[in-house]
């Protein structure tokens, strides 16, 4: 994860003015306007994927805030979500933790994030919808989805120019009965097969993994699109199977 590296060992030349910039400061403990600490600069590829991990964390510590308070079980679902869900190591943890601290603390709102996010990858509608998946596994792992959390994941849907159709696809596919295989595919459940293969030859193209990677994707959510994979592929078995039964 080379872009961490530079970034923690003082490369502030990536910062992106505003709410995200101002808590990759706040976490390192140091005002981004001291420029003249830098020793390297981010760029391109690395400066998306840091981009994105500072995203999910600013924006993942407003959800668990939405109540007005962070509970520890919020923070022990958090960490557990970055162990297991993300598979971050454990330098991507430590940063990760105080990313969320400095973004919990921070008085910029839940919007302000998802709305620099979406201005960041505007023209990348995979990253924007990735992105959300992530807030949507977050805001299920302690195995409910509370009227706070479905508000601001509904906001992110429109900030990040994402339909409640499409919204209510990425819940879909969390949840546990056979037509979250249809929402995983992005289709009604019960479509006729041969939408149900277009839907599934255009996303095992999207979400491959190696083409998410390209995209700018940090290293640890390529995990998050190898399980996106995956699960495109059973799904599509699972449903081609009941078809042919």
């Amino acid at each position: 994860m080379g872009w961490m590296h530079s970034l923690l060992g003082g490369a502030l030349g990536f910062a992106i003015a505003g709410p995200l910039g101002a808590v990759v400061g706040a976490a390192l403990g140091h005002g981004l306007g001291q420029r003249g600490a830098a020793t390297a600069q981010l760029e391109g590829q690395e400066r998306a994927q840091a981009a994105f991990f500072v995203s999910t964390f600013s924006m993942l510590a407003k959800m668990a805030r939405a109540d007005g308070h962070v509970s520890q079980e919020e923070i022990a679902v958090a960490q557990r979500f970055m162990r297991h869900e993300l598979g971050l190591d454990a330098e991507a943890e430590r940063f990760a933790v105080r990313v969320f601290r400095a973004a919990k603390d921070a008085p910029t709102p839940f919007e302000e994030f998802a709305a620099q996010f979406a201005d960041l990858f505007r023209g990348e509608v995979e990253m924007r919808e990735a992105m959300l998946d992530v807030l949507v596994r977050m805001a299920l792992a302690d195995g409910s989805l509370h009227d706070d959390e479905r508000h601001l994941l509904e906001r992110a849907a429109g900030i990040f120019d994402l339909s409640l159709d499409r919204f209510e696809h990425v819940l879909g596919r969390r949840h546990a009965n056979f037509d979250r295989h249809y929402h995983t595919l992005g289709v009604e459940p019960g479509a006729p097969m041969e939408e149900v293969k277009r839907a599934y030859r255009r996303l095992v193209t999207e979400v491959h993994p190696d083409k998410v990677m390209a995209r700018g994707m940090p290293e640890e959510f390529v995990k998050v699109a190898q399980e996106r994979f995956h699960e495109v592929q059973n799904a599509y078995e699972a449903i081609r199977q009941r078809a042919a039964a």
